[in-house]
C-alpha cells in the first residue's frame, strides 16, 4: 500500500513534507516508523551542514503541542538524516534544531515510512537587556529560558537553583551592559533571574524584542505561629507557590517552584528573608504523622500575593477552637496505624458561578466519541469539545486573574487531622465556617507508595463548625463518634452486597431478583476505555449463555446521562440489563463492592455469594463455563 501525505504549515515555520510510497505496516516489524529526510537552508535550498533531530510525543492533553525528549536527540551532517520512531499511544513528531535558524516541527507522524524535507529560515532567538532594580546594569547574571515543561527549582535558604531542572532549560550570562541573547527554542515560555541582585519571571509573550527589563526586589515573610493562645515553639513552617488556577495556562504550574523551610523559635516566630514577589502560601507542618515519607502534612494554609520589596507579617492559627472526634471502622479485624497517613479538613468554597465541570465535559466527551459512528462524526464532536474546553478555560482564566477570583482561591485552607492510635483526633484553631472532612486509612506503617496499598477505608463528610465567642475558644467543637464500613473485599466466598437500580429503560433491577442464578456483574462506563475493550469478551459470554436459565447478567453503569450507556447498547447490541448508577462521586454501591478501578466484572452465585472476581477478556466466559458445569 502506498501513502501520500498532505504538507504541513505551522505558524512561523515553514515546512514541506512529501511521504514516499510506503508499505503497510505488516511488512515490517510492528510499531517501526522510518523516517529519511533533508535539512536545508530555505533561502538557497543547499544542505546543512549540522543539526539535531529531537523525538518529541503529543501531550496528553493538548494533541496540537509535543513534549520533547532530550534523551532522545541526536546529531546529524550534510542535510541528511535517517530516524527510526516506534508507534505509542501518543504519536511522535520531530524537532530539527541548527545554530543560526529557527527551529521546525514535523506534522505527527504515523506511515511505516515517510520522507520529509526541511526548510530553515534563519532567525535569532530572545535578546535583551537587564537592568537591576535601580535601573543600573545587570551585569553578570544568570538568565534561564524556560520552555512548555520544564524550569527552574529553588529551594535551601538562598533560594538555590536545584540541580538537573530539566534539560530543555537554557541559560546564559550577560555581560557588562546587561545584554543577553538566547538561540531560538521552540515553545519558549519565560525568562528567570534568581540572583542576589533581584529577581525576574517574565513570560515571552508579555517581552518585546530586544527589550529592556528590569529585576524586581526580593519579598520578605515573617510572622508567628499559635497552637490555641500558646506560642508553636520549634514546629515547621513552609512557604511555596499559591498554585492560583490557570494563572500559568497553557503551563499547568509556574516555571518557577520554589519550596522553603524553616523552624519557629520559642516564641513561636519565623522569618523567611528571601521570598520571590509572586502568589504565595505558607503553612503549618505538624507532627500528625510517625512515618518519615508521603504526604507533607499542611494546617492554617494562607495564601496572598506579596509584592515586591514588601515585609509581609504573618500570623498562623490562634483563631477559632478545636474539633475534636473520634472515627470507628465497622467491619475491619486487622490493625490500624492511624498515625502512618495523613488527613485533613478543608474549608468548602464555592465554585465559580457560570463555568462547566471538566469532569463532566471531559466524560461527556468520551462517551460521544465511543457512540459514534464515522469520521466525520468524531471530528465534529472533538472541534466541539476543544470549543467548550478552550471557553472555559478562558473563562477560569480570566475570573482567577481578577481580585475576586484570586479571593475566592485564596480562601481555601486546609488542616491536618492529629490521630491517636485508638481513631481519636483533634485539629487546632479551626474558625467557624462550612469544612469537609476528608480521610483515606491504607494498611501498612506509611512507607512506600501509599496509594498502592490496600484501603481500609474512606470517608468524605461535610460538616459546620460554630463560631467562637470573641474570635477563639479552647473549648473543643466534639463531632463525637463517626462510624465508617470498613471497603468491601469481594472475594470468592463474602456475600456479594443487594443493590436495586434504574435501567437505562427506566425499568427497576434488583440483585435478588436473579437468586437461584449465576449473576455476571459489570462495572463499567462509556467513557472509560478499558470497559469498552471488553465488549467483545462480553457479548461472547452472553451469546454462549444467555438462553441457559441458571444464567444472567447485569451492567452497571458509571456515566454521568443514562442516555451514554443506553446509546451504546443499543448501538453495539448488548442484549442484557444494563442498570445505571450515575457518577462515581454520587453512589456508593462501587464501594460496597470493593470497586477501586473499573471495569470490574463479579461471577455471582445462586446463593449470592461471590465466585470469582477481576475477570477481562476469555477468562469472563471461562469461568462462567466452569461454574455452570459443576451445577
Amino acid at each position: 500500500m502506498w501513502i501520500r501525505a498532505v504538507g504541513v504549515s505551522l505558524p512561523g515555520l515553514l515546512l514541506s513534507i512529501s511521504l514516499a510510497g510506503a508499505p503497510d505496516d505488516a511488512a515490517r516489524p510492528d510499531g517501526d516508523i522510518k523516517v529519511r529526510g533533508t535539512v536545508v537552508d530555505a533561502e538557497t535550498g543547499k544542505a546543512l551542514p549540522a543539526f539535531t533531530l529531537t523525538e518529541g510525543r503529543q501531550d496528553q492533553y493538548n494533541a496540537g503541542r509535543f513534549n520533547w525528549s532530550t534523551a532522545r536527540k541526536t546529531k546529524h551532517e550534510e542535510g541528511k538524516f535517517t530516524v527510526s520512531l516506534t508507534k505509542q499511544r501518543f504519536l511522535p513528531a520531530l524537532l530539527v534544531e541548527a545554530d543560526g535558524y529557527l527551529p521546525q516541527v514535523s506534522a505527527t507522524l504515523t506511515n511505516a515510512e515517510s520522507e520529509l524535507t526541511f526548510a530553515l529560515k534563519k532567525g535569532s532567538g530572545t535578546a535583551g537587556v537587564l537592568h537591576k532594580p535601580d535601573g543600573a546594569p545587570a551585569r553578570g547574571v544568570t538568565l534561564y529560558l524556560s520552555d512548555m515543561r520544564n524550569g527552574v527549582h529553588l529551594d535551601g535558604e538562598k533560594l538555590k537553583i536545584r540541580e538537573n531542572m530539566g534539560g530543555s532549560t537554557r541559560s546564559t550570562v550577560t555581560d557588562d551592559a546587561g545584554r543577553f541573547a538566547f538561540e531560538p527554542m521552540i515553545d519558549a515560555f519565560s525568562l528567570i533571574v534568581v540572583d542576589d541582585a533581584g529577581y525576574l519571571e517574565k513570560r515571552l509573550e508579555d517581552t518585546s524584542p530586544n527589550a529592556e527589563l528590569y529585576l524586581q526586589r526580593w519579598g520578605r515573610v515573617e510572622g508567628q505561629l499559635l497552637i490555641g493562645a500558646r506560642p508553636g515553639a520549634n514546629e515547621s513552617i513552609r512557604l511555596w507557590p499559591a498554585h492560583v488556577p490557570y494563572e500559568h495556562h497553557p503551563r499547568e504550574f509556574a516555571a518557577v517552584q520554589f519550596y522553603l523551610n524553616t523552624t519557629t523559635d520559642a516564641d513561636g516566630k519565623f522569618v523567611f528573608e528571601r521570598v520571590p514577589p509572586a502568589n504565595v502560601e505558607v503553612y503549618h507542618e505538624p507532627k500528625v504523622r510517625d512515618s518519615r515519607r508521603g504526604t507533607v502534612p499542611m494546617a492554617q494554609t494562607t495564601k496572598f500575593t506579596l509584592r515586591p520589596d514588601e515585609t509581609r507579617h504573618v500570623t498562623l492559627g490562634g483563631k477559632g477552637r478545636p474539633v475534636v472526634g473520634k472515627i470507628v471502622v465497622e467491619g475491619y479485624e486487622g490493625k490500624i496505624n492511624w498515625r502512618a497517613d495523613v488527613h485533613t479538613l478543608e474549608t468548602i468554597v464555592p465554585d465559580p458561578e457560570g463555568i462547566p465541570n471538566f469532569r463532566t465535559l471531559s466524560q461527556e466527551f468520551s462517551a460521544n466519541m465511543r457512540a459514534a459512528e464515522t469520521d466525520e462524526e468524531k471530528a465534529a464532536i472533538q472541534a466541539e469539545f476543544n470549543r467548550t474546553r478552550e471557553a472555559a478555560v478562558k473563562k477560569l482564566k480570566e475570573f482567577y486573574a481578577t481580585r475576586e477570583g484570586r479571593s475566592l482561591y485564596f480562601r481555601n485552607k486546609r488542616y491536618a487531622l492529629n490521630f491517636s492510635q485508638d481513631g481519636a483526633f483533634r485539629v487546632e484553631d479551626i474558625p467557624g465556617g462550612r469544612y469537609k472532612l476528608k480521610f483515606d486509612l491504607r494498611e501498612g506503617d506509611g512507607d512506600g507508595m501509599r496509594y498502592s496499598q490496600p484501603q481500609i477505608a474512606s470517608l468524605e463528610k461535610e460538616i459546620e463548625v460554630p463560631d467562637s465567642p470573641g474570635g477563639r475558644t479552647d473549648e473543643p467543637y466534639d463531632l463525637g463518634e463517626i462510624a465508617v464500613p470498613a471497603r468491601a473485599s469481594m472475594k470468592a466466598g463474602k456475600a456479594a452486597p443487594e443493590f436495586e437500580v434504574k435501567t437505562v429503560d427506566g425499568k427497576s433491577v434488583k440483585l435478588s431478583d436473579f437468586k437461584g442464578k449465576y449473576v455476571l456483574l459489570d462495572f463499567w462506563a462509556v467513557w472509560c476505555g478499558p470497559c469498552v475493550a471488553e465488549t467483545p469478551s462480553l457479548k461472547e459470554a452472553y451469546a454462549a449463555f444467555k438462553d441457559d436459565p441458571r444464567f444472567a447478567m447485569v451492567g452497571l453503569s458509571l456515566d454521568p446521562k443514562e442516555s451514554a450507556p443506553r446509546d451504546y447498547a443499543k448501538k453495539n447490541d448488548l442484549g442484557w440489563v444494563q442498570g445505571f448508577l450515575g457518577e462515581w462521586s454520587k453512589t456508593d454501591l462501587p464501594k460496597q463492592y470493593g470497586v477501586e478501578g473499573i471495569p470490574a466484572i463479579f461471577l455471582i452465585g445462586p446463593d449470592g455469594k461471590i465466585v470469582s472476581t477481576g475477570l477481562r477478556g476469555p477468562a469472563i466466559k471461562s469461568s462462567i463455563q466452569a461454574a455452570l458445569k459443576k451445577e
